[in-house]
C-alpha cells in the first residue's frame, strides 16, 4: 500500500496518510529520503513490522523493507513509530487553547505566536487532518495556506439564535460572527431587524454550508451548565428539518449534546453523530441512554477525539 508522507522530522509519532497505489522496490535516487530502523504500525499488517526501512521519494513512500536501503537524507527512526496519519475530528481552530478573548487581547503576540505553532504542533503529534467543527471557509484557506500543516476541512456550525455558543458573543457582534445561525420566531424580540429569516431558515443555511465547502453540520441542543442556565435551545422541527437539510445535500448531522437530555433529543432529531459524551452526567433521571433508542441516522458518539 502507498502512503504519503505528511512530515519529515523525526518525531514521537511519524506521520502517514494513504495516498494510493502500490509502489516497486527500486534503488536509492537523488532526493530521497529513508528513515530506518523503525517500527511500521499500519492497518492493512497484522503485527508490527520492526527495524524497517522506509524509502520516501517526491512525498510518496516507495519502498518499506527489512533489508537496509540509504539515501542523501536519512532519519533515524529507532525506537520510533511510523503510523497513518491520526485524524482529529473535533477542533476548534478558531481558538487559541488557554486562551479567552480577553487574553487576546491583552496579550496580542503570545496569541499570534500561539497560532502560528499550531499546525505544526498536531504534526508533531502525528495528526495530518483536522475536522474544525464550527468553522468557515476564510479560517480553513489560511490554514491551508500554511507551508507546514495537517489538512484541514470543516463543518458549518448552526446555532440556535441566542443559544449555546452565540451566547458568548457580545449580542451587538454575534449575528455578524456567525454566518449558519438558524433564526427563531422566539427570539425575535432579541434579533436584529437586518436579518433575513428566509436567509436561516435550515435548508437555507445548509445550502450555503455546502456552496462555502463544509464537509458535515453541526447543531447545538445546549440548555446550559455550571451557572449558566436556561439558554434557548432549537425545536424539535427545527432540527428534524437541518438533519432532512444535511442529508439531502450529502453531509453527516452533528448534534453537541453533553447531557442524557439532549442525547435523546438528538436520537429522534436522527442526527448521524453526537458530539461530545455526557460531560453533564446522566442529568436528572440518572438513567442511561438505552439500546431501545431508535435513530435514524444511527448515531455515533465524538468525544474531544471524535469517530466517524
Amino acid at each position: 500500500k502507498c502512503v504519503c508522507l505528511a512530515g519529515l522530522e523525526p518525531t514521537t509519532s511519524l506521520a502517514l496518510s494513504a495516498c494510493g497505489a502500490a509502489a516497486q522496490p527500486d534503488d536509492g535516487q537523488p532526493g530521497d529520503v529513508v528513515i530506518r530502523d523503525v517500527t511500521v504500525v499500519s492497518p492493512e499488517r497484522d503485527a508490527p513490522l520492526e527495524h524497517a526501512y522506509v524509502r520516501i521519494r517526491d512525498g510518496r513512500i516507495s519502498e518499506v523493507s527489512t533489508r537496509p536501503l540509504s539515501a542523501e537524507r536519512e532519519i533515524d527512526g529507532a525506537g520510533r513509530y511510523l503510523v497513518p496519519g491520526l485524524i482529529d475530528t473535533h477542533v476548534h481552530l478558531g481558538d487559541v487553547p488557554g486562551m479567552l478573548p480577553a487574553h487576546e487581547e491583552s496579550d496580542p503576540d503570545v496569541a499570534a505566536l500561539a497560532r502560528a505553532q499550531m499546525p505544526r504542533s498536531f504534526l508533531y503529534y502525528g495528526f495530518t487532518t483536522v475536522v474544525d467543527l464550527i468553522g468557515d471557509p476564510e479560517r480553513i484557506a489560511r490554514w491551508n495556506d500554511a507551508e507546514l500543516r495537517p489538512d484541514a476541512y470543516f463543518c458549518g456550525g448552526a446555532p440556535i439564535a441566542n443559544g449555546y455558543p452565540l451566547v458568548f458573543v457580545p449580542e451587538d457582534q454575534r449575528f455578524q460572527a456567525t454566518p449558519y445561525f438558524l433564526y427563531d420566531e422566539r427570539q425575535q424580540n432579541r434579533t436584529p431587524d437586518s436579518v433575513d429569516p428566509d436567509a436561516h431558515t435550515p435548508r437555507a443555511v445548509v445550502e450555503r454550508m455546502a456552496a462555502d465547502g463544509a464537509i458535515c453540520v453541526k447543531t447545538f441542543y445546549e440548555p446550559g451548565f455550571g451557572p449558566m442556565r436556561d439558554l434557548p435551545t432549537p425545536t424539535l422541527e427545527t432540527v428534524r428539518a437541518l438533519v432532512d437539510a444535511a442529508h439531502a445535500a450529502g453531509l453527516p448531522a452533528l448534534l453537541h449534546a453533553n447531557s442524557l437530555e439532549a442525547q435523546r433529543f438528538a436520537v429522534d432529531a436522527g442526527a448521524d453523530i453526537l458530539a461530545h459524551g455526557l460531560w453533564n452526567g446522566l442529568d436528572r433521571d440518572g438513567d442511561a441512554l438505552g439500546n431501545d433508542s431508535d435513530s435514524a441516522g444511527g448515531d455515533d458518539v465524538g468525544a474531544t477525539l471524535g469517530r466517524d
